[in-house]
């Protein structure tokens, strides 16, 4: 234990370490609490906060298997394992039902009681987000949550269980962070009458990487449902579809015995959960021709070159997923090599319109077309079954609202894991770790911004100490619009500054850009002298400052430009299946 003997005159303090007196800078130590204060469950309730003694608390805490935390009223710290406890999840929901905040310990279901008095209370709509690393357990935390809401009024529904495990199924995958990553994010919200019971579920969702059809490599997986619409397929299924016929899929099958079977009867509840939210044989029949149909066309792979020249290397699978989808080998062809459709004329003239706007007269490569039309096509599926689970779950009687929101967690700390070897972040690392910055900001505008409005409108004169580093600073980097669009002076507009994803966005619509120009223009835009953002020691890299200088993060810009240039095979997805005969 390090005891205080003096203050020195200097700004540094003489300490006392056992038997030995040392001088050290008076910033670098920390007053400590009380030790009756080891296992206190409010990070508020200790006497002196600091980032020592809330690191001890937790330590503490977590020794004595006590995993969460509260840190004030309207947060709490939770530190799980990896592997999700289930046992005694009922009787749990039981303990906390009914209860003020001052009966419960710090834990998930407390926050869920106290978030569902408020409601009953206000009748206002209530929301919690949950925030944390890639594979620090937020979804986790979210099937708990719902989990208790399900149990909490008279009226108790498993469709949310359900229908949480459809989504899952198609929106998350197997990364170098977790097996079982989101990669989706979504606003799950829980409809309740006014008598405070539970009556609808809505989900609000964008699917973040759909991409990553055409990356399966190593660790980095494809979405779950593949995987188990490959093992969990009975005989009879897949002769319809024609998988054995695939000697080689994108996908790589499990190769180990639990891994098998863990598909199988993940396969089989992905089954029943179709049809006990209502879903009728026909459409999990298109579900599953979707699918298999993206299996085939990664099989049948095209030709080396430009898209407009490219045809299918192997045609029995083009044909195969041309049937599936119910169109013609050639209408498939033309929709995913020349973005031409005979299907609605509308849609067709509202998908391509992107593709217009593009200055560069750039043809797109057979490869990057069929990575793009699969993607398209996944995405149309996805947002398909959302939408029919929210018509089944939806409800005229529903009058306010708790919403939960989960996205894909951080990846600036993906080389402290073993999994990932060593591993430099794309563009998709980037887009994720964007989202937390923004929520990071939304954290820090509740927290010290609105709470100054509101004491500056009540004329309350209270003083509050806000943190050295703002999150603002470098989501505005990433994120400043330009405001100068309209302006004639191409000079005053060509020198205005903007943000990275405008200029990504900028550079991927321009004739002869490449990704060495795109890292020339962050820095002409963003200044090599900014802190936030600064070269790497390697080519095509740069290095951005996240979590408030916390984690400096290195990216990798190749490949950039391609994927945000937009492509014609994409945006021919939804005519194409307009015009389906099936």
């Amino acid at each position: 234990m390090v005891r205080l003997v003096e203050y020195l005159s200097d700004g540094r303090v003489l300490v006392r370490i056992g038997a030995r007196e040392m001088t050290v800078d008076s910033t670098d130590i920390d007053r400590m609490n009380p030790t009756h204060l080891d296992r206190v469950g409010d990070f508020a309730s200790l006497r002196y906060l600091n980032e020592t003694s809330a690191v001890h608390l937790l330590r503490q805490r977590f020794g004595s298997n006590l995993l969460y935390t509260n840190a004030g009223l309207s947060s709490v710290v939770c530190l799980a394992s990896l592997e999700e406890d289930i046992v005694g999840e009922d009787r749990l929901v039981s303990l906390f039902k009914g209860c003020r905040r001052g009966q419960m310990p710090a834990h998930i279901c407390a926050t869920a009681q106290q978030i569902y008095r408020n409601l009953q209370m206000t009748g206002q709509d209530q929301c919690i987000v949950l925030t944390g690393v890639s594979g620090s357990g937020k979804t986790t935390q979210l099937r708990k949550l719902i989990r208790y809401f399900a149990e909490l009024p008279v009226h108790s529904d498993d469709k949310l269980a359900l229908a949480m495990g459809v989504v899952e199924a198609f929106g998350h995958a197997s990364s170098a962070l977790h097996r079982d990553s989101t990669r989706f994010l979504y606003l799950f919200s829980l409809g309740f009458d006014k008598a405070a019971a539970l009556r609808a579920g809505r989900f609000q969702v964008s699917l973040l990487e759909a991409e990553r059809l055409g990356r399966v490599c190593g660790v980095e997986a494809a979405f779950h449902v593949f995987y188990y619409l490959w093992e969990g397929a009975d005989g009879e299924l897949r002769e319809r579809l024609q998988l054995d016929s695939i000697d080689q899929p994108f996908i790589v099958p499990y190769s180990k015995k639990e891994d098998k079977q863990s598909a199988k009867e993940a396969w089989e509840r992905l089954q029943h959960a179709f049809f006990e939210l209502g879903l009728t044989q026909g459409q999990f029949d298109a579900v599953n021709s979707v699918l298999a149909a993206i299996l085939h066309l990664q099989a049948a792979g095209c030709t080396p070159g430009y898209a407009q020249r490219a045809h299918f290397l192997r045609i029995t699978h083009a044909q195969q997923a041309a049937s599936l989808l119910g169109v013609s080998t050639d209408e498939l062809g033309d929709a995913l090599f020349r973005g031409k459709t005979n299907g609605n004329k509308a849609a067709l003239k509202v998908a391509s319109a992107k593709c217009r706007m593009a200055l560069t007269s750039r043809r797109s490569e057979s490869s990057e077309a069929l990575l793009s039309f699969c993607a398209g096509l996944y995405q149309e599926l996805f947002y398909t079954i959302v939408d029919l689970i929210n018509k089944a779950m939806v409800s005229n009687s529903a009058f306010s609202w708790i919403s939960v929101f989960d996205y894909p967690g951080s990846t600036f700390h993906i080389n402290w894991t073993e999994r990932s070897g060593h591993r430099i972040l794309g563009l998709s690392d980037l887009v994720y770790n964007y989202i937390n910055e923004c929520v990071t900001e939304l954290f820090y505008n509740t927290c010290f911004v609105d709470a100054q409005e509101v004491y500056s409108h009540e004329q309350v004169d209270v003083e509050v100490t806000l943190p050295i580093v703002s999150p603002c600073t470098l989501t505005r980097l990433l994120d400043q619009k330009q405001q100068l669009l309209a302006c004639t002076d191409i000079d005053r507009r060509s020198e205005e500054k903007r943000g990275l994803f405008a200029i990504l966005e900028e550079e991927s619509l321009f004739p002869g850009a490449t990704d060495e120009s795109l890292l020339e223009r962050f820095f002409i835009h963003l200044g090599d002298d900014s802190r936030m953002i600064r070269r790497a020691s390697s080519p095509m890299q740069f290095v951005l400052e996240h979590a408030m200088s916390c984690y400096p993060t290195v990216y990798d810009v190749s490949g950039w430009v391609k994927q945000a240039r937009p492509c014609e095979s994409g945006a021919s997805v939804r005519p194409l299946l307009l015009s389906s005969k099936r």
